[in-house]
């Protein structure tokens, strides 16, 4: 479940920085607010499931799971933004490079 929520984010992260997909940014938000929704209710369910230590236990091994999640997001957020920046930078180059040429 947690890998789904993952993924749908990096659908997202992916319309964002593709200005090709900028439509589908819309959807991918709601994607992302899906998956987040049900991983919430599948931590209540086994919850209300496990009382007691066993109920701690798996909300340890869920926030584990999501900070993870979360840490793999930033990642590939951070190689998205390095990697538009290199385009940007090449681009810039190329041009100031035509420009000589002519």
């Amino acid at each position: 479940m947690c890998k789904l929520v993952g993924t749908s984010a990096l659908n997202l992260l992916a319309s964002i920085k593709n200005r090709n997909k900028a439509d589908d940014v819309d959807s991918n938000v709601t994607a992302v607010k899906i998956r987040v929704t049900e991983v919430a209710d599948l931590i209540e369910k086994l919850t209300d499931t496990l009382k007691g230590d066993s109920a701690e236990m798996i909300g340890d091994l869920v926030e584990s799971e999501l900070a993870s999640m979360d840490k793999a997001i930033e990642e590939a957020a951070r190689r998205i933004e390095v990697s538009t920046k290199s385009v940007v930078y090449y681009c810039v180059k190329g041009h100031q490079i035509v420009y000589i040429m002519l």
